[in-house]
């Protein structure tokens, strides 16, 4: 339970600071939460691709993603978002994961697909044209994504040391104004420590 309230923070929830301090005679130390895969579901039909992904390891060891995510059909507005959370003790493989929970909100999602509380903002600032109700069918590009650890820490609160060494694998899917699957996202997030 506890660390499904913790995985519950990658899908948003509040903004709060973000360094986490370890040892107070060492350097901060923060947990960074990591993209390692980012790619678009396999055997379904979506309006939103994820191509042309890479990854980029900064000095601070945060890894930033840049993708060209092009949009075949307008977005009036989001119905639903669903995300299914597996969480992975030490990497994954098949006796170190479990599900945790199929998170699904219904209310205000064009709004909250902005917010900056929210644990993907860093993701949806990153991409130009900006994002925004009604989405309109175009060439979407990603520059320097990454995920908003204020938000996860927010959340968590005293469970957020408990992120560090994990890997969470996440299925995120959005639906148009008319149910209809409009995107369909697989994540591999990592969870470490880090110096600022």
């Amino acid at each position: 339970m506890r660390i499904s309230l913790v995985l519950m923070a990658l899908f948003g929830v509040v903004h709060f600071s973000n360094d986490f301090q370890v040892n107070a005679a060492k350097r901060p130390l923060r947990i960074a939460g990591n993209f390692e895969e980012i790619e678009t579901c396999k055997n379904v039909k979506v309006f939103l691709q994820v191509k042309n992904v890479t990854y980029r390891r900064e000095k601070n060891g945060i890894t930033l993603v840049d993708a060209l995510l092009p949009t075949s059909k307008n977005l009036k507005s989001l119905s639903k978002i669903e995300a299914r959370v597996t969480d992975c003790a030490d990497g994954v493989s098949y006796n170190t994961c479990q599900y945790v929970n199929t998170y699904r909100f219904t209310s205000g999602l064009c709004r909250l697909l902005t917010s900056d509380s929210m644990a993907w903002s860093g993701v949806v600032k990153a991409i130009s044209p900006p994002v925004r109700c009604p989405v309109l069918a175009a060439n979407y590009v990603m520059t320097n994504g990454s995920l908003n650890m204020a938000a996860v820490e927010q959340f968590a609160g005293p469970l957020f040391p408990k992120l560090l060494g994990r890997t969470v694998l996440a299925e995120v899917r959005g639906y148009d104004e008319n149910r209809e699957l409009f995107a369909c996202i697989l994540l591999k997030i990592s969870f470490l420590r880090v110096r600022n």
